[in-house]
């Protein structure tokens, strides 16, 4: 059987797809096929994403397509091709950080290049080693070698392609394992899949409410390859749990995978209300807040023993810096004498409060005792919380942090319908027992940079098979799930009697259908569609009805798909008197200056109204500090050259950060008066987001043909 540690060495093959990337073309993926046609369909397809990729970058039609397209960053001439440093500017002032260049694609010069990080064993230094790759044809080339552009992270691929490459090399050798061969066969033509022992003697958990249908499909799953199809807010996440909880056998372990960190956070909020242990693998600043609770770091935090350890070692630093306190104190009785007393004086009250240094020495050590101690527990129960998890929650693209921790898993796909069938080559080589796919083949297709886009995993799958589908939803207006229902799942999706309830009680809600005849009222100009007629529509509800949803507390979403379209009704908002806002909080900063406008005053200083921004204002000489005057020989006490600094405001600078609410009517400005005392403040600005399916009412606009 290949070494499933081989996919972390850097095969060649591996490496020329990337930096020599070659013109490809995706091909259709059967629900049928040999282990060695799918696996040689992956790698084609994958290669063709890569190419994908690639053509999506390199583009040098315009002379700054580099600098458009990619990121600069700037590094020392001598390092090259081991980086020690990155830069974004050319004064290496801005540092960039080298593990968010790791693995990355770059361009220096005419050539790709690709990032390796690489760790020092004893120092523990992050360096990049650079791989020379395919030469780029570009008359716009600066030809500098001091900076280069990033393309973007690539170790997906490389992974991918890897582990591509080992069971290719399996299939034509012969030597998988015969489990991995069997799993292998049941991914390239589902219809042959066999029975895999789920638990079936397990209660269904309280901790989490779950219906008869999602009861029922679970039941039912008792094949190596299993597909759900779930629909909009029927619970795929409940039901993974439920699977966890009831389902998984008790010698195995799961791993929960998607392509986005939203539903892993969705899966530990259920996971964290009940007893099985799980840890969520990631990157701490993508996870959601709920799923950041339940890593490793954050488990070993709260671990009793750990925090045992951690409240006594505060408490020695706290009688430690009470001592150390109190012998400064004595030493510093005595602190006008001379230098030399001053020394003699600190021998002395030393020498004289003995006791009180060696207590200082004595939780000095006892400190350093203690550190080294608490270093060993962390890393017992990280190993110990590894060991007892019976559940790993990670992105596809992070599994590489998951394949040393349990082996033969149970891998279950959340969200399904968006994993490229080049990713499950890579769940094959972690030993994969059994792969259950919950998602939509009607919702997100998988994501691609190819203009040729093709049915991914769960879409080819569920072709094979016949995937049981959840029906009940919990989330959409009953109007707006007949709509849906109707129109992709054959009437089958029911609402939720409490949902209906709750959702048809509020006044108005529903869909409302707004009909008008003109049939060629889209316009499109140089590929900017527009339709001026539902424009006019809208800026009319904006102006008689959109002031009142919102004084009455509600949030109000309108939605196109067309850039153009959006940009006049933005126009249209505005004229009707409401403020465009964005979604993020501001940080202003508000200077504390003796004079009202935050300049120095001077005899000829440019009036507040005609000042431009970032206006640099001219100091005359009597004006700059004694150091600062320029003198010339025969000139005694005057300035003959002009002297131009910027200005600094009188006092510190203070940083407020300050959510803001969302769109609301703009209101006549009140001017405060001139007072120094009195900061302006820079109010933020918030985009109004909303998804179709949480919305009470909906409001379509359409013509008629």
């Amino acid at each position: 059987m290949p070494s499933i540690s081989a996919l972390r060495l850097s095969t060649d093959e591996a490496r020329d797809a990337l930096l020599f990337p070659v013109s490809k073309e995706s091909v259709a993926i059967l629900p049928s096929e040999s282990c060695a046609s799918y696996l040689r369909k992956c790698k084609n397809n994958l290669h063709a994403e890569i190419w994908a990729f690639y053509q999506s970058k390199i583009n040098p039609s315009f002379k700054t397509w580099r600098d458009a397209l990619m990121t600069r960053v700037y590094f020392d001439d001598g390092s090259f091709p081991t980086i020690t440093a990155l830069y974004t500017d050319t004064r290496h002032d801005s540092v960039f950080e080298l593990q968010d260049a790791g693995w990355s694609l770059a361009v220096l010069n005419n050539r790709l290049f690709l990032l390796i990080p690489k760790r020092d064993k004893e120092t523990g230094d992050l360096t990049l080693k650079m791989i020379q790759g395919a030469e780029i044809s570009d008359s716009h080339a600066t030809g500098s070698s001091s900076y280069m552009h990033l393309m973007g992270y690539v170790k997906p691929y490389f992974t991918d392609l890897s582990a591509i490459a080992q069971l290719q090399k399996g299939v034509a050798e012969k030597n998988l394992s015969s489990d991995q061969l069997l799993m292998l066969k049941q991914v390239a033509a589902p219809e042959l899949r066999v029975p895999f022992a789920f638990a079936t003697d397990r209660r269904f958990s309280d901790a989490v409410p779950s219906n008869e249908m999602q009861r029922t499909v679970i039941r039912s799953l008792s094949n190596g390859i299993e597909c759900i199809q779930g629909p909009p807010g029927t619970g795929k996440s409940t039901t993974i749990f439920h699977i966890l909880q009831s389902l998984l056998p008790s010698d195995k372990k799961a791993i929960v995978t998607c392509v986005q960190n939203k539903a892993i956070d969705s899966i530990a909020e259920k996971l964290g209300t009940t007893d099985l242990p799980f840890i969520v693998l990631g990157n701490q600043d993508r996870l959601g807040d709920c799923a950041k609770q339940h890593t490793v770091e954050e488990q070993v935090v709260r671990d009793p023993s750990v925090m045992d350890a951690t409240k006594e070692l505060h408490r020695t630093l706290d009688i430690e810096a009470s001592l150390r306190k109190r012998l400064k104190q004595i030493i510093d009785s005595h602190r006008r004498l001379p230098v030399l007393w001053r020394r003699w004086w600190e021998i002395y009250a030393r020498k004289r409060n003995e006791a009180l240094v060696n207590d200082i020495d004595r939780y000095f050590n006892y400190e350093h005792a203690l550190r080294s101690n608490i270093a060993k527990l962390r890393t017992t129960t990280e190993d110990r919380l590894i060991m007892a998890a019976r559940a790993y929650l990670s992105t596809i693209d992070g599994l590489a942090s998951v394949k040393d921790l349990c082996s033969n898993p149970v891998v279950i796909i959340d969200e399904a319908g968006t994993v490229p069938e080049y990713k499950i080559p890579y769940l094959l080589c972690m030993d994969a027992r059994a792969i259950v796919a919950i998602g939509d083949q009607n919702q997100l297709q998988p994501f691609t940079n190819s203009s040729t886009v093709q049915d991914g995993y769960f879409q080819r799958v569920v072709h094979a098979i016949k995937a049981p589908m959840l029906m009940t939803q919990y989330r959409m207006h009953p109007a707006i799930c007949n709509v849906v229902s109707s129109q992709f799942y054959g009437g089958k999706l029911q609402t939720a009697p409490h949902v209906a309830a709750l959702r048809t009680a509020v006044k108005g809600s529903g869909i409302v259908w707004l009909d008008y005849s003109d049939c060629n009222a889209e316009s499109s100009d140089r590929g900017k569609k527009c339709n001026p007629v539902e424009v006019a529509m809208v800026a009319k509800f904006m102006q008689s009805e959109l002031a009142s949803l919102l004084a009455g507390g509600k949030t109000v979403a309108i939605i196109t798909f067309y850039k153009h379209h959006f940009s006049q009704l933005m126009d249209a908002g505005t004229r009707a008197g409401y403020v465009r806002s964005e979604e993020v909080s501001n940080a202003f900063v508000e200077f504390r200056s003796k004079h009202p406008n935050g300049f120095q005053q001077s005899g000829n200083a440019i009036p507040q109204e005609k000042r431009p921004k970032g206006h640099i204002q001219p100091l005359q000489a009597s004006q700059l500090p004694h150091r600062h005057r320029r003198r010339r020989t025969g000139q005694r006490g005057r300035c003959r050259r002009a002297f131009v600094r910027p200005l600094q405001p009188q006092g510190p600078a203070r940083i407020h950060h300050q959510p803001q609410p969302p769109l609301r009517r703009a209101q006549p400005r009140q001017r405060a008066p001139r007072d120094h005392r009195q900061p302006t403040d820079t109010h933020a600005e918030h985009d109004v987001a909303c998804r179709v399916a949480g919305c009470s009412s909906v409001v379509t606009f359409f013509n008629v043909h």
